[in-house]
């Protein structure tokens, strides 16, 4: 195997296909908030494109420069920072706000927080309570 070689040489698929799921994939996550479902994998995601999981994770790692769980854990963790400015989301907790994004526990919550902002919630909102 040559190591040199773009990683999807062999795939069958154009740019111009790549440019249509990747609208799809944008209105799936934008409109429709896939993303809160905590169960969503690769495969479930590439049903609802009526794709393929190795098509979808090429559009993934091409387009947005991260693997399938960097990718949805960014769009959770974006939602999250919006629902906790939110004045009506002021008595609820960290962790329930980021269980309503999508995330099934609390360690994959911190972790993927703490990837996107270099710090956890409560030193990211620290400076921020009123």
């Amino acid at each position: 195997v040559n190591s040199s070689a773009p990683k999807y040489q062999h795939s069958f698929t154009t740019s111009a296909e790549l440019d249509q799921l990747q609208l799809q994939l944008e209105r799936l996550i934008e409109q429709d908030r896939v993303y809160t479902q905590s169960d969503i994998t690769l495969n479930r995601l590439a049903e609802m494109l009526h794709s393929d999981r190795h098509t979808v994770s090429r559009l993934i790692n091409e387009r947005y420069d991260k693997n399938f769980f960097h990718f949805i854990n960014a769009y959770r963790i974006r939602d999250f920072v919006q629902q906790v400015t939110r004045v009506r989301n002021k008595d609820k907790t960290f962790l329930e706000l980021a269980y309503a994004v999508g995330f099934s526990n609390k360690t994959s919550f911190i972790r993927a927080f703490k990837r996107e902002n270099h710090q956890t919630p409560s030193q990211y909102f620290r400076g921020s309570e009123t």
